[in-house]
């Protein structure tokens, strides 16, 4: 046992033995690792490099293809919504629903213009107020300006067309 070790424990230097005399650790297969022959290393091929331009141009293409997927995500979703409020913005029709027209001059309240709002699905009355006049509670004005909606207020038809009259305070 010619060969001396330095111990990885403390840094003994010149350790004869298996056993490290200052901290006790057995050095017994470091010993046996150190006395294997050497093997020559295996030639490698040369590695290739990468080419300067290609992580640049990887990065391009992932950029556009999370643009695409961005884009076709939004255009999926905007086809899927559903507008919250549909409000006709061309002229009430030439003849108003017959429900509008039987309702007598005196029982309906004075306003001052509105426009025509059809029903969508979801709707209420109370979310319609909430929507237009910023007040769920104000429904009643909706009702009072359509008599046929009274005693159904929670029952309204998808596609019906009723009026939506302004408020008092939008008045000249």
């Amino acid at each position: 046992m010619s060969n001396y070790l330095t111990c990885p424990v403390c840094d003994r230097p010149q350790i004869e033995g298996d056993i490290c005399p200052n901290c006790e650790t057995n050095l017994t297969l470091i010993r046996q690792l150190t006395e294997l022959p050497t093997v020559a290393a295996p030639v490698t091929p040369k590695s290739r490099t990468i080419a300067p331009w290609l992580p640049l141009t990887m990065a391009i293409i992932l950029l556009l293809l999370g643009m695409g997927l961005g884009v076709a995500g939004n255009s999926f979703y905007v086809q899927q919504r559903v507008p919250a409020i549909a409000i006709t913005t061309t002229p009430p029709p030439a003849s108003p629903p017959p429900q509008i027209e039987e309702t007598p001059a005196a029982e309906s309240p004075k306003t001052c213009g509105g426009f025509y709002y059809q029903v969508r699905r979801g709707d209420s009355l109370s979310r319609i107020a909430s929507r237009l006049y910023g007040d769920s509670n104000l429904w009643p004005k909706i009702v009072a300006a359509n008599p046929q909606l009274k005693s159904r207020e929670n029952d309204l038809n998808i596609g019906e067309l009723f009026f939506v009259p302004n408020l008092e305070d939008n008045c000249p």
